[in-house]
């Protein structure tokens, strides 16, 4: 129902509209009636307000009044003139004007009860017709889904209702159906224009959004589903060339999809258990790489491969089940995405808490050099689009025979880069060839080293002491620059100097020697291998 609606209403007859016709083309939802004019303790979106008088005062208090019913989303505004001293001020109606709230203006031959009795009649009368329109819009499109079609069949059968194009992105905008080819310019402008809004979440969730921007209009309707599985129903015209009701044809078009994304989500799911299990065998030595290749085996014998360890940098653990679910569908999503754009046979795992990226090797001279700089082309638009770091640790290029040891490579590439309390870095094998060597060492020997280098530092035995061991691992890891490590701990440089100062003095050190940071970096290198085989610290 629209304010314009009203006007059909016998107590209209003799109503003056003062101000506002520009809006009654607004959504009308319900009706109330004030006493007070305090609109926020009583106002609703698309609200039709009563009064059986005005108020009085100073004009700009009214103004001031009539300026928050705009921005609560008043449809209008209905005052009874009997007990009006005098005219309603012209500033409060140029104030309607500007804003497009409707005025209407009802004279004392009008009785107020009768208008109210009318006006509850007819919202009733609307709101019967409406669910009887969205039961039957419904059920035209449950007959879509009955008589065999799917998500494609919903859109198509959208377009042809309102006469105009319609399409269905999922949650990374990747196009899922549409009801006819989509080479318009005008939606790939609407296209990244939502590229913008949904990232920055400047759309609202579960409502009808339109998007004004240049001569076409552009209707998006944003599916969330009980898996959190999330789409965007998108709508490339107006409700002006279509006869049947615009919203309600999308609202229960969405309710219909939403349905279709979840069969499509538990498919997915069921597709990706499959493979992480694969993946798990693989690298754990349960499953033979010599198998035939078939669609579970989506690798070949003969070929080389890389893998590469990503995490999320500075997860929150305030996150709900919920949302934590959701981040990882997102990121997920995302690498699959970015990197089969750049390879498209690679494929995403998950395991252990993080996502392996497999990768084919093309054996080519600078393939290495190549890949980093593919890699870090991923980790900037990560940045840009999932709006948060993640970190990558690359193994060296070997065989499936050697699945175990590169799935441990790209890890440990990872978890060092973690250890030097790095974020959103890229390593290397190459980095932990150190590392590979120290273990070679008896863990006594490590462990005398470690002591003397670190004395009480080594095993901290308070929380400063620890607060300050971690700033030197820290500070030395940065090439001991002060303000480097003031912006990774997010703290003040002097704290870092004073903290620094207090480390040389307990260690009986000087750090600006060279030999003292390489004794102590290899120290605190030594410190973390040790904890992993439980022997100390």
């Amino acid at each position: 129902m629209q304010m314009k609606d009203l006007l059909a209403l016998p107590a209209f007859a003799k109503a003056r509209l003062l101000a506002g016709k520009r809006g009654l083309d607004k959504p009308l939802r319900s009706a109330n009636m004030i006493h007070s004019f305090d609109p926020g303790a009583y106002m609703e979106p698309h609200q039709l307000l009563l009064a059986a008088t005005f108020k009085k005062g100073h004009p700009y208090s009214l103004v001031a009044f009539v300026q928050e019913l705009s921005k609560q989303k008043c449809a209008g505004l209905v005052v009874q003139t009997k007990r009006l001293e005098k005219a309603i001020p012209a500033v409060v109606i140029d104030a309607c004007n500007r804003l497009h709230l409707p005025l209407f203006e009802l004279p004392d031959t009008i009785h107020f009860s009768e208008f109210v009795h009318q006006l509850t009649q007819f919202l009733l009368t609307g709101q019967t017709t409406e669910l009887h329109q969205a039961l039957e819009i419904h059920r035209r499109f449950a007959d879509v889904i009955v008589s065999g079609g799917n998500g494609t069949s919903v859109v198509v059968q959208l377009a042809s209702m309102l006469n105009v194009p319609a399409l269905l992105l999922n949650d990374q905008l990747d196009m899922i159906a549409s009801s006819d080819p989509v080479t318009n310019d005008s939606f790939f402008e609407k296209y990244w224009r939502l590229r913008e809004l949904i990232p920055s979440k400047q759309l609202p969730t579960l409502q009808l959004s339109i998007l004004q921007e240049g001569e076409n209009p552009c209707a998006v309707f944003p599916i969330r589903t009980a898996c959190a599985r999330k789409g965007y129903l998108i709508v490339l015209g107006s409700a002006s060339k279509s006869d049947c009701p615009f919203a309600l044809a999308i609202e229960q078009a969405a309710n219909v999809l939403s349905f279709e994304l979840m069969k499509l989500h538990a498919a997915e799911q069921q597709a990706r258990l499959a493979q992480n299990s694969f993946f798990s065998d693989l690298v754990e030595g349960r499953r033979p790489f010599e198998m035939e290749h078939d669609e579970s085996y989506p690798f070949s014998v003969n070929k080389d491969y890389v893998f590469i360890a990503a995490h999320l940098d500075n997860t929150s653990e305030l996150l709900t089940n919920e949302e934590a679910l959701e981040q990882h569908e997102d990121l997920y999503s995302l690498l699959v995405r970015l990197f089969r754009e750049r390879y498209p046979t690679s494929h995403v795992f998950w395991k252990n808490d993080v996502y392996v990226v497999v990768i084919e090797s093309d054996r080519s001279s600078n393939e290495e050099a190549k890949l980093l700089a593919e890699v870090d082309t991923v980790q900037q638009d990560i940045q840009a689009l999932f709006r948060s770091g993640v970190s990558f640790g690359i193994s060296s290029f070997g065989s499936l025979s050697e699945a175990a040891s590169l799935y441990k490579e790209a890890t440990a590439a990872l978890q060092s880069g973690y250890r030097e309390h790095l974020q959103s870095f890229i390593k290397t094998h190459r980095a932990q060839e150190l590392a590979d060597m120290l273990q070679l060492i008896p863990s006594e020997k490590l462990t005398a080293f470690c002591q003397t280098a670190l004395q009480t530092l080594a095993t901290p035995e308070s929380p400063d002491q620890a607060e300050l061991a971690r700033t030197l691992s820290i500070y030395i890891n940065h090439n001991c620059q002060v303000a480097e490590t003031a912006k990774v701990m997010a703290i003040h440089r002097n704290t870092v100097i004073y903290r620094i100062k207090k480390c040389e003095e307990l260690l009986g050190c000087d750090l600006k020697k060279p030999d003292e940071t390489l004794r102590l970096r290899i120290a605190f290198l030594i410190r973390p291998l040790l904890q992993e085989n439980e022997k100390l610290l």
